[in-house]
């Protein structure tokens, strides 16, 4: 029932021993490391306790209700930047060629 959770990145604070995480805490780390929402309705948390403070004092996590995560929602849309942003990210974590 215990597991391991690496990570590498100026935003992660090293060595942290985090109790209580659930393998449904992961979708929403994720995606706040991405600068992304996360949508209310989603099941886990964002792990917060694994970043550094200055890196969560400059991007809090930002929840989004479930209904504006809707196809067409302007709210939800990323911009140009954001996606470019996502796309390095994937691309340096070997996700895309």
């Amino acid at each position: 029932m215990h597991g391991v959770m690496l990570g590498r990145g100026s935003e992660l604070r090293e060595g942290v021993t985090v109790h209580g995480a659930r393998i449904i805490d992961y979708a929403p780390t994720i995606l706040h490391s991405l600068g992304a929402r996360i949508p209310s309705d989603m099941d886990g948390r964002a792990l917060e306790e694994i970043f550094t403070g200055e890196y969560l004092r400059s991007r809090p996590v930002r929840l989004t209700d479930a209904a504006a995560t809707e196809v067409g929602d302007s709210d939800s849309e990323m911009s140009d930047e954001e996606s470019e942003e996502i796309r390095e990210r994937l691309k340096g974590w070997g996700y895309l060629g």
